[in-house]
This record gives C-alpha cells, sequence and structure tokens, in this order.
C-alpha cells in the first residue's frame, strides 16, 4: 500500500511533464521511502531502472546494460555489455518509443563510488547531448552527505546541472498514519484509551 507523498508525486509527474530534459537528485536517509516513491511514480510509464549496489565498476556497468537492453536500447542487438559508462549513457537517446525516456538510478553514490569520473563523464553526455533530447534522469541516494557534498557541490562536475531537486523528509505522523485504517484516532483529553485508541499498560508490579 502507498501512503501520502502527494507533494513528492507531483513534482516528479511535473518534471515528466515538462517540455525540456529532466536531470532530477532524489535523497534522503535510509528508510525514508525513497525507492517505495519511485516505484510508485514510474507505473504506467516506460522506463529503466537500476538500482546500484556495492560492487566493482565492471558489474555496475555490466547491471546498467542489461537494464537498458531489455528495455530496447539498440545497442543490446550487437553488444553483451557497453564499453564505457558514456556509451551507456548516450545510448539513452536511443530508447525506442517516442514518449519521455525515463532513466532511474537508485544508490547513484555506489556507481560514483566505484567509477570517481563517473560524474565528469555524465556531465559531458549531458552537456553535449542529453540535454537536448526528450530524456528525465533521476538520480536517487542515501547518502546524505555524499549527494550534497560530492555531487551537488559547486566543485563537483554536475553542479548547476540538477533541473530538481527533492529531499525527502520522513511522512508526518499524520500521513503516516493512514497505514492503519482500522485503529481510531487520538484519545481526547480525559479519557482512558491510549494515543492510538488502545488501552494503556496496566502499571508494573
Amino acid at each position: 500500500m502507498f501512503v501520502g507523498r502527494e507533494e513528492e508525486l507531483s513534482f516528479l509527474e511535473d518534471a515528466y511533464a515538462s517540455t525540456r530534459a529532466q536531470l532530477v537528485f532524489v535523497y534522503g536517509r535510509r528508510r525514508v521511502g525513497k525507492t517505495e516513491l519511485l516505484n510508485e511514480f514510474r507505473k504506467d510509464k516506460p522506463y529503466v531502472f537500476v538500482a546500484a549496489k556495492e560492487a566493482p565498476a565492471t558489474t555496475q556497468l555490466a547491471d546498467f546494460s542489461r537494464q537498458m537492453f531489455a528495455a530496447g536500447a539498440p545497442a543490446g542487438k550487437y553488444l553483451d555489455s557497453y564499453r564505457t559508462w558514456e556509451d551507456a549513457l548516450e545510448d539513452i537517446a536511443s530508447l525506442p518509443g517516442s514518449t519521455r525516456k525515463l532513466v532511474i538510478i537508485d544508490e547513484f553514490p555506489y556507481l560514483v563510488r566505484s567509477d570517481a569520473s563517473l560524474p565528469s563523464t555524465l556531465q559531458h553526455v549531458w552537456d553535449h547531448l542529453l540535454s537536448q533530447q526528450n530524456v528525465m534522469i533521476i538520480l536517487c541516494g542515501s547518502s546524505m552527505s555524499f549527494i550534497e557534498k560530492e555531487i551537488l557541490n559547486e566543485k563537483n562536475p554536475l553542479y548547476g546541472r540538477a533541473t530538481g531537486l527533492l529531499k525527502l523528509q520522513p511522512l508526518p505522523y499524520w500521513k503516516a498514519a493512514r497505514f492503519f485504517p482500522a485503529y481510531s484516532p487520538p484519545a481526547t483529553s480525559g479519557s482512558v484509551l491510549g494515543a492510538w485508541g488502545s488501552p494503556p499498560l496496566p502499571p508494573s508490579v
């Protein structure tokens, strides 16, 4: 069950509906709901979704290649894997279909840690090709300090390229309560019921 995040979904949908190329960063602490948000957003859309993991650079590139080829990237007819990240990122523009080409990379910092040149490569491909294409790339990460200091910092190659930033905060309690529709509201003053409509625990003896 997906609950809440109406504003965050609206932010992503507005970016998707835009007529310009989109490079969006989504970040926040672990278990805050980033992946679920992206799963909900990508419904009913053609997409490439890559869940990065801690692995050598060659493994990371091979995983990305498999997802691109499964989505119909033309290079999949001739290759088992892209030779370089530049080749892989350039091929996003060649994904089939006339709708927005949506590519989501979850845990993008893992890719950067395995290949420190990746931000520079993405910056080059974005500036010279993808920024003029009908694409939306979402880079997601849980390492907030890494995203803010290493990816978005003014000394980083990707500085100024982001078209959207979404820092995901924990759900407020009044939205999280919707996960429990059968529970009663918080008790009013003077009630013997607890905050979720349950009797308070007896005192210990």
